[in-house]
């Protein structure tokens, strides 16, 4: 029997209102670590791609007035942290 799980994980926000999103458990530590990987090279491009659409001011990011309708998805990009796993022991 195999005595460890390994939770794969993503979290959002800072401080107060910073949030872990579970995303599936698994007993195999390498499909973890691929996964986790796989994700944060995406989540990588995607805030490459979204920081066209930002403006510099007053010392923050904040998205163009002129690219609105995409401002949930460069939010929900922002606002991310990266994904990464922890290991659990069955008992």
């Amino acid at each position: 029997m195999r005595n460890k799980i390994y939770i794969v994980s993503y979290s959002t926000g800072e401080y107060e209102d910073w949030t872990e999103i579970s995303l599936f458990a698994t007993f195999d530590m390498e499909k973890a670590v691929a996964y986790c990987k796989k994700f944060n090279e995406m989540w990588k491009r995607w805030s490459e791609h979204y920081t066209q659409y930002t403006s510099v001011g007053l010392g923050h990011n904040w998205i163009k007035d002129e690219h609105m309708q995409y401002f949930e998805r460069w939010w929900m990009v922002k606002n991310m942290n990266g994904c990464g796993w922890r290991e659990i022991e069955i008992r």
